[in-house]
């Protein structure tokens, strides 16, 4: 039997249900991907903030003028790592004269703080600095 133009037959064929499909597996593979990317993005910046925490922290613990240790040409340093939600962070924390050492103490002149923390197993790295009179 042959249907005329009369006929009043509604739906979709298999090749336009297949192109539908396909196309919207192409815009869902995009998204997916999308998301992998800005979630990747967002741990990166929550490490890197994490990170700059720690280093200021370090940093403001060290308002005062280092005593009771001598002065080198490469600063005094402190290192130390530790561990945080699963990400490993080296910190280190260096006392510099700025007018240079001639192997005294840190009396006098002013002292930069330096405090360092690097993250992403070396990959990434976060410095603050302040000045001590």
């Amino acid at each position: 039997m042959v249907l005329g133009r009369g006929s009043n037959q509604k739906g979709y064929t298999i090749v336009e249900v297949v192109v539908t499909l396909m196309i919207l597996g192409v815009f869902l593979a995009g998204f997916f991907q999308a998301f992998l990317l800005l979630e990747s993005q967002r741990v990166s910046i929550a490490r890197e903030a994490t990170a700059s925490d720690i280093a200021y922290s370090n940093l403001r613990k060290f308002t005062d003028r280092p005593t009771g240790v001598s002065c080198s040409a490469s600063g005094t340093s402190l290192v130390f790592t530790h561990e945080t939600d699963g990400s490993l962070y080296t910190e280190s924390v260096k006392a510099y004269p700025v007018n240079g050492c001639d192997g005294s103490d840190f009396k006098d002149g002013i002292v930069r703080i330096e405090s360092v923390v690097e993250y992403n197993n070396g990959n990434g790295k976060v410095v603050h600095a302040t000045f001590v009179q």
